[in-house]
């Protein structure tokens, strides 16, 4: 990883939907750390955060012009879907999914 200093460079949170479902919130990396691997690192952190709380699956929401996220996920095995939020726009925003566990590619 890139050598940025002490300061955080992304965050991100995860929140159960149900006793099977996990959410990712508000993931973010700086864009002075962006492309050395944080988000991707990121990610499988609370994807496996999601895990232990005993999540078998896992949702998330991007903006339709967030193309750098919107390819780490499809990238780590999220796939587009129905959302999950009423009163979305379909036009602005994209859900994902992804199955967690021993099924995850």
């Amino acid at each position: 990883m890139a050598d940025i200093g002490e300061e955080a460079v992304g965050c991100g949170g995860v929140r159960l939907l149900d006793e099977n479902t996990a959410e990712i919130k508000r993931m973010y990396v700086s864009n002075e750390a962006r492309g050395h691997g944080i988000g991707r690192h990121l990610l499988e952190h609370l994807e496996q955060h999601a895990l232990s709380r005993g999540a078998t699956r896992i949702m998330l929401e991007t903006g339709r012009r967030n193309t750098a996220a919107l390819a780490l996920y499809h990238n780590t095995g999220y796939t587009p879907c129905p959302s999950y939020v009423a009163g979305r726009d379909h036009h602005v925003n994209r859900a994902m999914t992804k199955p967690l566990g021993s099924s995850s590619p």
